[in-house]
């Protein structure tokens, strides 16, 4: 389970994510930067990647890591404006 507070700063049709919240039992942190183009005014795609770092992550056999647990994600974003 992961609960996260995001803000998000657009700046074109790129943005910028920050957030915070729990990410499973312990507390996590979330960074994401997307590169996009827009097309026209309904369609955008965007590009980017996805940080999310935990601290007392604990693996399938409840055993807790000895430091924090974080991964990195590419992400692709197609939002169309109805």
């Amino acid at each position: 389970l992961t609960l996260l507070g995001l803000v998000s700063i657009p700046a074109g049709a790129s943005q910028v994510k920050l957030g915070g919240g729990l990410v499973g039992s312990s507390v996590g942190i979330m960074v994401e930067s997307t590169y996009g183009i827009t097309v026209g005014n309904a369609l955008g795609m965007r590009f980017g990647m996805r940080y999310t770092g935990s601290t007392g992550a604990k693996n399938s056999e409840d055993i807790a890591f000895e430091g924090p647990a974080s991964w990195v994600e590419g992400v692709f974003v197609l939002a169309v404006t109805l």
